[in-house]
């Protein structure tokens, strides 16, 4: 018997009459539905943080990317990164360019969908499974999106399909493929890892020899498992704490989400969408019907395909026993993992896993000879295309694009920009997305500096200031209403638009009344905050000055937790805006938590050095850079013109070099002229007065 593949089962359709080129050409017409989902709106979707290697790829040279990559994404392999690093240089820097990669990889989960339900059940599972992997919305995410997941779903269901080959007879090229695969996931992604106890199992399960081989695949698979976590392992300590992130432990509803919900929208945590425009036209509570229902029938036909699971172990036939494996075990080892050590029960982290339980459920749908299951296999696709019409035209990134075509459409060279995001990454998120000429940007780390900023700016004579506020925490109505109560008097107006999606994001234009003089700002309550500022500046216990409260509103407003990687991002901002003191503060609270942490010991050199204490500076970098050879590599050279050998020349060429890769490169650039105040840093769309602006 053939133990990786069951026999074709019932029924006449196409899949049995035709043949190879039937196959391949209905199956090139569903690739080509998929490849229209996933290119809709591509041009719409806003890059963010997490795709951060996008906003770097403009690097000099290749090992200034992968260190840049290392040192703002700790924990992350590299194998996807370098991928697309390579397609860049093909295809350049676009959005839609970078996106593209990752849907052309992508697209490979309908074929190889396609592949499994045939080889496991029948072609017409096959089929089906094809159509659910086409129309998925969680598919059609990661597709969309340039991070690794989008790599883990083929390399996944590649493996697997090699395995089911492997086992069935089909010869060392099966299992090398198969390892290959492995290999690969694991250096696209850690928590892939998951996988291979899935394909053990599988191994375990068949007779004879099940022990044997199931052994013989585990340490043929160290070799692809040891590197990677080698190289994860040496970087945890670097990895921001879970409650930095503002993770939270799993639920039972996040786990039942987890399995069999990950194309619910707004249920997923991988969909912050808005509604569409269409769904005023439905009846109140219709979507959660809808995704009710998905839920319902999807869990419903998974856990009838356990009979068949079960009939086709005992005829020593494991197929459908990987599926489902592949589909749950990942699920599960994921929710131990948040027990034991930190919450990580996400839904990217198991993308391959609805793609599996597709298999499934057409499998235990469509071997039914009752009409009534074929139904409910056409029903469950409904509900899947209507899932999928929903988050399509919706926001679902933040809309940084169209603020920032919004603003170089109507701004004018007399005006300013003021960002308000994130902390760290949120000035450099909204440049990358800019497609036209901008005024300049400046940053505004809070609430409260960005009223500040623009009394300033007005008081300088500027007519417009424009305010792009990415809503962590915040409200639209609150920044709003902040925004007119401390403004207004000024001879202000105030106009918002408020952008859904992921974050959300409030675009206001601040406007000087025509004729209007902008008088002093009169006294005001600080703006809305939710920093614990005793607990920021007083960790070691002393006092904290009235003024020094004030001085850290203009730098941090976000609820941050006690830890290095809270402290040493506060002192960075700080920093950035010429508070030293309370930078150093910061950062040594941070090395109290940690003292081998490089960001804070970076966060201290700088702070050192804007305090005219330059041979302390020294030391603090030089730790920094002896703890971490990526940080080695990107500003080694820079501060040894700074420190050891000065030379304007070499510093200004080490500035270009890292220009490309965004933050700190404004308070590197601030570093080294003071050194060398007749110097012009290269331009990477930054110049440094009072205020950081970036010039168009």
């Amino acid at each position: 018997m053939d133990h990786g593949r069951a026999a074709p089962a019932g029924g006449t359709g196409p899949w049995k009459r035709g043949g190879a080129a039937r196959t391949a050409l209905l199956l090139a017409l569903l690739t080509l539905l998929a490849l229209a989902l996933r290119v809709y709106r591509l041009d719409d979707q806003s890059a963010w943080y997490d795709e951060n290697h996008y906003f770097i790829a403009a690097a000099p040279d290749f090992q200034t990317y992968v260190d840049g990559v290392r040192v703002w994404a700790p924990d992350n392999v590299i194998l996807y990164q370098v991928l697309f690093w390579g397609w860049t240089r093909i295809f350049g820097l676009s959005l839609v360019a970078g996106r593209l990669f990752t849907v052309l990889l992508g697209l490979t989960a309908v074929p190889l969908a396609f592949l499994l339900g045939r080889r496991v059940f029948s072609p017409a599972v096959g089929w089906y499974a094809a159509l659910l992997a086409a129309l998925s919305p969680a598919l059609v995410w990661h597709a969309q999106t340039m991070r690794p997941y989008g790599l883990c779903v083929p390399l996944v269901l590649f493996g697997l399909y090699a395995l089911l080959r492997a086992a069935a007879g089909g010869g060392w090229k099966w299992w090398a493929a198969a390892l290959a695969a492995n290999s690969a996931m694991m250096w696209t992604h850690p928590f892939m890892g998951f996988v291979l106890p899935a394909q053990g199992l599988y191994l375990l399960v068949r007779r004879p020899r099940g022990l044997r081989s199931a052994a013989g695949w585990a340490a043929a698979n160290l070799p692809a498992v040891v590197p990677p976590a080698l190289w994860v392992l040496q970087r945890l300590p670097f990895v921001p704490p879970a409650e930095y992130d503002h993770l939270i432990p799993p639920s039972a509803w996040t786990a039942l989400v987890d399995a069999f919900g990950d194309d619910v929208a707004p249920w997923s945590s991988e969909f912050p969408v808005a509604p569409p425009g269409w769904a005023a036209a439905l009846p109140p509570g219709a979507h959660t019907w809808a995704g009710a229902l998905w839920m319902f029938f999807f869990a419903g036909a998974v856990i009838a395909s356990l009979p068949l699971v079960w009939r086709r172990l005992r005829g020593n036939d494991a197929g459908p026993f990987l599926l489902l494996c592949a589909g749950l075990l990942p699920l599960l080892s994921l929710l131990l993992l948040s027990v034991l050590w930190r919450p990580c029960l996400e839904i990217r982290y198991t993308p391959y896993a609805v793609a599996c339980l597709y298999v499934l459920a057409g499998g235990a749908l469509l071997a039914r000879p009752r009409r009534g299951a074929r139904a409910a296999a056409a029903f469950l696709a409904a509900l899947l295309a209507f899932q999928t019409a929903w988050i399509l035209p919706a926001g679902s990134r933040t809309a940084w694009r169209a603020a920032a075509e919004r603003i170089g459409r109507e701004g004018g060279p007399g005006d300013a920009v003021l960002v308000k995001s994130v902390p760290l990454w949120g000035v450099d998120a909204f440049l990358g997305n800019r497609s036209l000429p901008l005024p300049p940007v400046i940053p505004a780390h809070t609430l409260e500096s960005v009223c500040r900023k623009a009394s300033r700016l007005f008081a300088e004579g500027k007519e417009n200031v424009w305010v792009v506020f990415e809503m962590a925490f915040f409200g639209p109505e609150t920044v709003e209403e902040t925004l007119r109560s401390r403004l207004t008097p000024l001879n202000v107006t105030v106009s918002c638009r408020y952008y859904p999606g992921m974050m959300g994001l409030l675009l206001a234009k601040l406007s000087r009344t025509a004729g209007g003089a902008v008088p002093p700002a009169p006294p005001a309550a600080p703006a809305p905050s939710f920093t614990d500022y005793a607990a920021l500046l007083g960790a070691d216990g002393g006092v904290v000055a009235p003024e020094e409260v004030d001085a850290a509103r203009e730098a941090v407003d976000l609820p941050l937790p006690d830890g290095p990687f809270a402290f040493g991002a506060a002192a960075m901002l700080l920093a950035e805006e010429g508070h030293f003191s309370l930078a150093e503060r910061c950062a040594r609270h941070a090395l109290a938590f940690q003292a081998d942490y490089p960001p804070a010991l970076l966060a201290l050199g700088i702070a050192l050095d804007g305090l005219g204490r330059t041979r302390e500076a020294e030391t603090s970098l030089c730790e920094a850079l002896a703890l971490d050879p990526a940080y080695g590599r990107l500003y080694g050279r820079l501060f040894h013109r700074l420190f050891g050998r000065p030379d304007a020349v070499g510093a200004m060429r080490e500035l270009e070099r890292l220009a490309p890769l965004g933050y700190p490169y404004s308070l590197l650039s601030r570093m080294t002229l003071r050194r060398f105040p007749g110097a012009a840093a290269p331009d990477a769309g930054m110049r440094l007065p009072g205020v950081r602006e970036y010039p168009r």
